[in-house]
């Protein structure tokens, strides 16, 4: 999806607002069902990163060991069965 045409002068457009994303006071907000999957080989935030908004979301946390940052790309399998499980099917 990083290949489509466009795609550079996108994310230069997006970033200049700043990487987005959430705080632990905002997840601890969440009051959802919730699942953390996080990528063993993620390079860009440690696995510790993962395990801190497990527990401000009140979540399980799952490591997928052969997964990085961007895991719903490198590894949608593993994924795709991470959440099937978790959602009881």
């Amino acid at each position: 999806p990083f290949k489509v045409q466009g795609t550079l002068d996108a994310f230069r457009s997006t970033l200049k607002y700043g990487i987005q994303g959430l705080h632990l006071p905002q997840l601890r907000a969440v009051r959802d069902r919730a699942l953390v999957l996080w990528g063993a080989r993620d390079t860009v935030d440690p696995v510790s990163a993962g395990r801190r908004s497990a527990a401000a979301l009140r979540a399980p946390f799952r490591v997928l060991p052969r997964a990085g940052h961007l895991s719903m790309l490198a590894s949608p399998d593993a994924i795709a069965r991470a959440i099937n499980s978790f959602a009881g099917h």
